[in-house]
């Protein structure tokens, strides 16, 4: 069954394929900081609890700061050695590589210099997941970045991760990265219920419900077993709608919401 269709919807509501972002201050925020970058570049982080909205978040600010000079390499998979992080970092750049990390480093160095200083071009690597990443990536991370006796800062280089990264940065080891980050972004999900309940109006409207989906009390149920996360959001209304589809519903009663949290546990 098509559910989309079935209840009118342009697309799924709060789902990672609608495209849709509900913008509150800490959207605004993180694009302010992001443009900041773009300005004068240096290393930035953003940490958030898990589906707290860091990606999504991310993506829709990536996609409205449209700039001709910048070109954004983004590194997902992170869960492997320091060596193969530059390997994949090589292959987006299209810079030869080699099984010694020095000339991967040195091939990467000179073809961003290449960039800046003969292209114009602004390299942004964005590395999520960045708490997967070994502790010796972090400490060799500073070297990487030093180019020209340290005396400029070519990249704009994005580290996003859960609160662990933060909290390993901190640690006295890591000194020498953690003093070169200059902004630092904390996402969270919506502490509030009327924050997260204009959250919930503003996707049901974007994908063009007519009438009301949930009722106060669900919206309230909601609130509190999601904690405000948008991706448990997101999957509890998939579930839901699912189920009321089934049922012949074109809203979302109480009790198949509470039956969709619970399939969530």
């Amino acid at each position: 069954m098509n559910y989309t269709k079935y209840f009118g919807f342009t697309a799924l509501p709060f789902h990672k394929t609608n495209p849709h972002v509900y913008i509150n201050t800490q959207v605004e925020e993180f694009e302010d900081k992001f443009r900041r970058m773009l300005e004068i570049p240096g290393i930035a982080m953003m940490v958030g609890e898990p589906s707290s909205g860091k990606t999504t978040m991310l993506k829709h600010v990536m996609k409205k700061v449209k700039k001709s000079k910048v070109e954004y390499y983004y590194l997902a998979e992170t869960d492997f050695s320091r060596n193969e992080f530059y390997l994949v970092l090589a292959e987006n750049f299209g810079v030869e590589a080699s099984n010694k990390r020095s000339i991967v480093w040195r091939n990467l160095k000179k073809h961003i210099e290449h960039m800046v200083q003969t292209q114009g071009i602004t390299p942004v690597i964005i590395v999520d997941e960045a708490h997967n990443l070994p502790d010796n990536f972090f400490r060799d991370l500073p070297s990487f970045l030093n180019f020209k006796m340290d005396s400029t800062d070519p990249l704009v280089m994005w580290l996003i991760g859960t609160p662990e990264l933060s909290r390993k940065l901190q640690q006295p080891k890591y000194h020498a990265l953690n003093s070169r980050i200059r902004i630092w972004q904390t996402i969270s999900g919506f502490t509030q219920f009327e924050e997260f309940k204009k959250f919930i109006e503003d996707g049901f409207k974007q994908v063009g419900a007519k009438s009301k989906v949930l009722s106060e009390s669900g919206m309230s149920t909601l609130f509190e077993a999601s904690h405000g996360k948008p991706r448990y959001i997101s999957n509890v209304i998939v579930n839901a709608m699912q189920k009321a589809a089934q049922q012949e519903f074109t809203h979302i009663p109480d009790d198949i919401l509470e039956a969709a949290i619970h399939e969530c546990r």
